[in-house]
């Protein structure tokens, strides 16, 4: 993983954590837990699938898919 891919994982991995905490009232160490123990993090990780070259959303859209929570119960506009 470069250094370029790696910030970039960093950045969406950071929002992802907050969308968490803000959408569902998880605490740090548990938003912290269901995105580092996501496929959806492996495949941040993996320069393969592309995905950390995507927007914060619609990565959080893939994450909730994998947790089985409904996309359109999210509200975009809070997610920052």
């Amino acid at each position: 993983m470069t250094s370029d891919m790696r910030f970039m994982v960093e950045c969406l991995v950071a929002d992802l954590i907050t969308m968490r905490m803000r959408e569902a009232g998880l605490g740090l160490l548990e938003a912290f837990a269901q995105v580092y123990r996501s496929r959806t993090f492996e495949q941040l990780c993996d320069e393969r699938t592309g995905l950390y070259c995507q927007g914060p959303v619609y990565v959080y859209e893939v994450l909730l898919e994998e947790l089985g929570l409904p996309m359109d119960k999210h509200d975009k506009e809070v997610c920052f």
